[in-house]
Formats: structure tokens, sequence, C-alpha cells
């Protein structure tokens, strides 16, 4: 269970995780803080969201910045290199918000014994962070 009243940053690779033709980010981003309130995190929380990925891929015009989103460009192709730099980023936000504080991942780990989600979870449980890791975009 994710904590109210505390930082919650989210990070979202947009290219395991897609936005549906028939979204915007907008929309996507809405539905996150939307769903964020369900589970107890309250609108006067400080939410972050960053997103990651090629946002030429599929043609659509996603407004990111407008959404308050910050974007890092990365080619679609380039999952090992998207990952690593999800994964500093992550560390960087844990040092900026020091426990408690909630981290949301929308991305595909891949294998379950991956060595990324392992280090990931391991050192936010140790560190009293709450997490929740979702492959679909609400």
């Amino acid at each position: 269970m994710l904590l109210g009243g505390v930082p919650t940053g989210v990070f979202w690779d947009t290219v395991d995780c897609k936005i549906s033709d028939d979204r915007s980010v907008a929309e996507v981003t809405q539905n996150i803080k939307k769903k964020l309130t369900e589970v107890g995190i309250d609108g006067t929380d400080v939410v972050s969201i960053r997103a990651y990925g090629d946002d030429d891929d599929d043609g659509k015009d996603h407004d990111f910045n407008s959404a308050g989103v910050s974007f890092t460009h990365s080619p679609a192709g380039e999952r090992d290199a998207r990952h690593d730099q999800i994964f500093s980023d992550v560390f960087s936000w844990v040092k900026e918000n020091p426990a408690p504080a909630n981290l949301v991942l929308f991305m595909d780990m891949g294998d379950p014994t991956d060595e990324f989600e392992s280090i990931v979870i391991y050192l936010l449980m140790k560190s009293n962070y709450r997490y929740l890791l979702g492959l679909e975009l609400p």
C-alpha cells in the first residue's frame, strides 16, 4: 500500500507501456494521478512524473511538458540504455526524497529474476520506501 502525505515519484517507460492511439499524454497523466488518489495519494502530495522513450516512435505528437511530465528521449530499440537511465534517475530521486516516500514504476522489467528489478525492490524495501510496479497504464 502506498502512503499519503509523502512525495511520490512516477517513472514511466513509454516504450514498454505505450499510450493507446485514442489517448493523449494529458489523459494518461490525469488517469495516473486519479489512480494514485484512489490508493491514498491526494492532490496536495508532491507527485513527479518522468517518462522515458522515443517521442516520435508512433507518429503522435505527445506533449509531455504541457502535461507536467519530464521526458527523456531514448530510442525504442535501446531498452538497456533506457532502463539504465531510469535506474539512475530512480536513485537520484530517492536521494532527493528521503523515506517515507512512494515510487511507482510503469515498465516491463522483463524476467522476474532480472537484476534491475531485484536491486530496485531490495533497496527500496530496505530504505522504507513503498513501491508499485505497473505494466498497464490507467
